[in-house]
């Protein structure tokens, strides 16, 4: 299309409404009625809730506060730990002709709302650090550095009193203490992080992601392939037995489409030092 601006960007949305107990049956406004389509909510944001039949009475609202770890290397084949789903609190919401009152999500954590407790589908909102997507405070910014250090460098990062001095050392003593170097890794760094916080975060942030750790690490692939409960990034050229190939899954998650979990291998290995070693030199 002649008329389409020139860095558009195309979204596919899937649409499921076999069932009326399914995400895509709740609607979501802020305070002034408008609508809200990111299901990660700010801790100061007041919204409302209006479920697709009329003759709801209430919502049933799980609570979740659960830490979960960072992606692992993409050559770490150890099995992941199984974490259990059961809600660390519940509570009711009254609906008025389908429509709850205002609300807000008052702590940190996962919150999977039911029109009926005996059905598991239903809608999840997700609360984050404030000002999520982007990195807003040293803490956001001093935990992805976990992957460009080894354990013992990043406690001691962990020890400064002052997150901000921990997190610009670090990137100093990476730019040969140069600031205006230390300036630009810093900015493609963490423009990085909060791609993959738009793009990937599912029922955690998306910098902890399998796909979010490759995407900071890696940068954006040079072809995606996407087919159902699939995707295959490539860096380099399909075909070319020199390019890099990663293949993920899609994970039967309660809460979100959005969790693809990555096919680990020892393969990956050299690419990976390689990758994380351009960073810190």
């Amino acid at each position: 299309d002649e008329n389409q601006p020139e860095n558009h960007v195309s979204s596919v949305i899937h649409l499921k409404k076999e069932s009326k107990f399914s995400s895509q049956n709740f609607f979501l406004s802020d305070g002034d009625g408008y609508p809200l389509f990111s299901k990660y909510i700010l801790g100061e944001s007041l919204f409302s809730i209006t479920y697709n039949n009329p003759d709801g009475q209430q919502l049933v609202i799980r609570y979740y506060n659960q830490d979960f770890p960072i992606a692992k290397p993409p050559f770490a084949t150890e099995k992941n730990v199984t974490y259990s789903f059961e809600p660390d609190s519940f509570y009711t919401v009254v609906l008025d002709a389908g429509i709850s009152p205002l609300l807000e999500l008052p702590y940190q954590g996962i919150y999977h709302i039911q029109a009926d407790q005996a059905q598991p589908e239903g809608l999840t909102l997700f609360r984050f650090d404030n000002g999520f997507p982007e990195v807003t405070i040293p803490a956001m910014a001093l935990a992805p550095l976990r992957y460009l250090t080894t354990e013992r460098e990043f406690e001691h990062l962990l020890s400064y009193r002052d997150y901000k001095v921990a997190v610009d050392s670090f990137w100093l003593e990476r730019a040969s203490y140069d600031p205006g170097r230390a300036k630009n890794m810093i900015k493609k760094f963490y423009q990085r992080v909060e791609d993959v916080n738009s793009l990937f975060s599912s029922y955690q942030e998306g910098w902890k992601t399998d796909r979010g750790l490759l995407y900071i690490i890696y940068g954006p692939p040079s072809e995606v392939y996407r087919k159902d409960g699939e995707e295959e990034w490539i860096y380099g050229e399909r075909g070319n037995p020199m390019s890099i190939r990663f293949y993920f899954n899609q994970v039967d998650n309660p809460f979100t489409s959005n969790d693809y979990s990555l096919q680990r291998s020892s393969v990956y290995k050299t690419s990976w030092y390689i990758a994380v070693e351009n960073w810190r030199r």
